[in-house]
């Protein structure tokens, strides 16, 4: 899968068409599509000996579920640990995930099914983050999950670090401007990165791109 993606000229023939119609990555990437979403796409979308059908809907659904694990990441990372948090069962159920995980790949490198553990876990750590249940036994064996993941599917990090700076900048400038009331600067940011295609979200945690 990693030769696929090497290379300006790989193609994926859609199936759910004409037999003959191909598309490149280097279409799909001027098409709009995240780089990131089409790895997970290649990778998680089907067991790798069943056709993959390329659609809008597919790609669409790689792509949130590469931002689920990225969102989900970005939470750990800023998470202040509870102290005294009771996660016995979430770190039970993480190590239960590894296991499933590892089992899924050993079963003719079955990712779609691991995958399905993964974001099952994701779920329920996300209400228990939401409820301050967390603390840091809890929040480290959910980040070695999603380093076992991360081994396969590299989607999580490296490679943007420039975007990163230069996103963070202007959502800091945007922040600015909106603590000084200066409202119409604050939408000018958010229009300009939303050209780009980058959306900002407001959430408690703080603002999400």
């Amino acid at each position: 899968i990693s030769a696929c993606l090497v290379g300006s000229e790989m193609c994926i023939r859609d199936r759910s068409k004409s037999v003959g119609n191909i598309s490149t990555l280097r279409d799909l990437l001027a098409a709009g599509h995240d780089p990131l979403a089409l790895r997970y796409f290649l990778i998680a979308g089907a067991h790798y000996r069943s056709p993959l059908r390329l659609d809008e809907g597919a790609l669409h659904s790689a792509a949130e579920q590469v931002r689920r694990l990225r969102d989900f990441k970005g939470r750990l990372d800023r998470l202040q640990p509870a102290e005294g948090a009771s996660d016995r069962d979430l770190q039970d159920q993480a190590g239960a995930v590894r296991d499933g995980y590892r089992a899924a790949l050993d079963d003719d490198l079955n990712v779609t099914q691991g995958m399905g553990l993964v974001f099952d876990l994701v779920r329920d750590a996300n209400a228990a983050l939401d409820r301050d249940r967390v603390g840091e036994a809890g929040r480290a064996a959910l980040r070695q999950v999603l380093a076992d993941v991360d081994r396969h599917l590299d989607v999580l990090g490296g490679g943007e670090e420039a975007l990163d700076e230069e996103v963070e900048g202007l959502i800091e400038e945007r922040e600015a401007a909106r603590a000084r009331r200066d409202f119409k600067a604050s939408d000018e940011i958010r229009d300009r990165l939303k050209e780009r295609g980058i959306l900002l979200e407001d959430s408690k945690d703080g603002v999400r791109w």
